[in-house]
C-alpha cells in the first residue's frame, strides 16, 4: 500500500524518516489519508504525496518492504503459496510463525 511507504519517508517523527523530512502539507496529507475511511479522499491524499516526492525528491524508495523466505515440501507440505497467501511467512514476522506450523502437515 502506497500510504505505508510515504508514511515510512515523510512523517516527520518516523524513524524511516532519514532525510528530517518535514512539510505541513505532507504531514496534513498523511493525516488524512490515515483519518478517512473514504477512498477518494484518501485517493488525493495519495496524490498530493506523489507530488510532493515527485517535486522535492526527498527521499528515493528503493525497496519497500521485501520479506525473504524459503523452504521445502521435501518432507512438509501446505506452505503458504502465491495461489494461497494465509500468512507471511518469514520466521521472524510474528505470529506468522506460529499460523504457519499450524497449516504444515509432513509429505506422506
Amino acid at each position: 500500500m502506497a500510504y505505508y511507504l510515504y508514511q515510512s519517508l515523510l512523517e516527520p517523527k518516523n524513524p524511516g524518516n532519514f532525510e528530517q523530512w518535514s512539510n505541513p502539507v505532507t504531514t496534513a496529507a498523511l493525516n488524512q489519508y490515515r483519518t478517512s475511511s473514504n477512498l477518494a479522499v484518501q485517493r488525493q491524499a495519495i496524490y498530493t504525496l506523489e507530488k510532493a516526492v515527485a517535486q522535492n525528491l526527498p527521499a528515493i524508495p528503493l525497496i519497500y518492504g521485501a520479506t525473504w523466505f524459503e523452504y521445502s515440501t521435501k518432507y512438509f507440505t501446505g506452505w503458504p503459496t502465491a495461489q494461497n497467501p494465509y500468512a507471511q511467512p518469514a520466521p521472524y514476522n510474528y505470529p506468522a510463525e506460529g499460523i504457519v506450523l499450524t497449516h504444515l502437515t509432513p509429505r506422506s
